[in-house]
Order: structure tokens, then sequence, then C-alpha cells
């Protein structure tokens, strides 16, 4: 694993000290790349979310650190692959969206071939019983979830946030195809972390030796941070 996101071109910004404790902790020294991975899937857990909603509200809660390096290592692996979708790295993208349960989320359409309007409206609407999210009265994007329309970053619906910064603007149909499938991405991942760190604050891994495997044996490229 090392290898793959060993970069000299990292130059962390580890404090001393906090690097000194990771490399005790684990008796081994992890790239840069690893440790951010570990630390921001962490706080993509619904359970830690939860667990520290109020010290998230208020200020930077305590990065707990497992004790078991198979389950840093797979949640690191996972993080990584977040902070690629994240980044919309191409070949994180490439990677991520094969992972998806449904290729098809996203997929942009016009309801009549004849009346093709690519004009964001002022009012885009979702339609939750048929998954669409309209952007006008003529096109729209499939497979889109109440859950992938609602996701929320920073406060914000990603979705609604964007469309309506665009509105009256020609639609770049393969962008919001590719933040349809990153939102939806990014929702799979969130309950793996959330299965892994169901024990929190322990943080010990005993019941899911086979999925932290899984996870190690298809580790996600590197993106370019």
């Amino acid at each position: 694993m090392n290898p793959l996101y060993h970069n000299p071109n990292y130059t962390e910004n580890f404090t001393p000290e906090f690097r000194g404790l990771i490399d005790k902790h684990y008796n081994h020294s992890f790239e840069p790349l690893e440790i951010l991975g570990y630390i921001y899937a962490l706080l993509y857990s619904p359970n830690y979310r939860k667990r520290y909603e109020g010290f998230l509200k208020i200020d930077y809660p305590k990065i707990l650190f497992t004790e078991n390096k198979d389950l840093f290592r797979a949640l690191s692996l996972l993080g990584i692959e977040l902070i690629g979708l994240h980044v919309l790295n191409q070949e994180s993208l490439n990677y991520s969206f094969e992972e998806l349960k449904d290729a098809t989320i996203g997929e942009s359409y016009y309801i009549e071939a004849h009346e093709r309007n690519p004009i964001i409206s002022k009012k885009p609407s979702h339609n939750e019983p048929e998954q669409r999210l309209y952007i006008n009265h003529s096109a729209y994007f499939s497979g889109v979830s109440q859950e992938i329309y609602d996701y929320r970053i920073g406060g914000y619906c990603v979705l609604e946030k964007y469309l309506k910064s665009h509105k009256n603007e020609p639609c770049d149909f393969d962008h919001v195809t590719r933040i349809i499938k990153v939102i939806a991405r990014t929702i799979e991942i969130q309950k793996t972390p959330g299965f892994l760190t169901s024990d929190l604050p322990h943080l010990k891994g005993n019941v899911s030796e086979a999925l932290m495997q899984e996870i190690l044996q298809n580790p996600p490229p590197p993106p370019p941070i």
C-alpha cells in the first residue's frame, strides 16, 4: 500500500509532535495522504457526526485514532476515495463511478426530442416519486433520490445551490451529472465508515475484519493534492 501513496513532492504540514505521536502510536510512518484520508473518513462517518454534533457546531472535536492498524488503513482508503471525489479528480471519478451501485444515476434527458431547452430555469424542481431533477420544463436528470437532492455540505444543499447560482444560464449537463454521481457515491461510501466506527469511541474494528480486508484489496488512486 505504501508505494501507491508515496509522493516525494509532498511537504507535510504536520507538527513534529503530531508526526511523532502517529509514528509511535502505530509503530509505522504512514504517508501524509494516508493520515489525511483517515481523518477525512472519520469526519464523514455518520456515527462520528452524530456523537460529536455539538462540538462540530462550536469547535473542532477530538480526532480519535484507532489501535487497529487495519482499521486505520481501511478508513484511510475510504477517505482517500472521498477526497478524490470531492476535488473532482478525473482518475478518482473514473474509479468511484465504476463502484456506483447504479451507473445510470444522473443521466440527462429531454422530455420531447423536438423541444430541447438547455437553460436552467429560476425554479428547478425535484420530483421525488420519479426521482427526477428538472432544470426546466423539458430537461431533467434521472436517478436523483430525495437523499441525493437534499445532500448538504456546509449547511447548503449542493444541487440546489449550484442550480440557483446558474439560473438563466445554459446547463453544463456533464458537470451536473458529475455532481449527482459524486453525491451518490459519497452517500454510499459514508455507510461504510459508519459501520466501521459503530463502536465509537473505541474503534476496535473487531466485528468487520472481512469488510476491512475487502477495502484493503481495492485501493483507490491517489488524488493530486
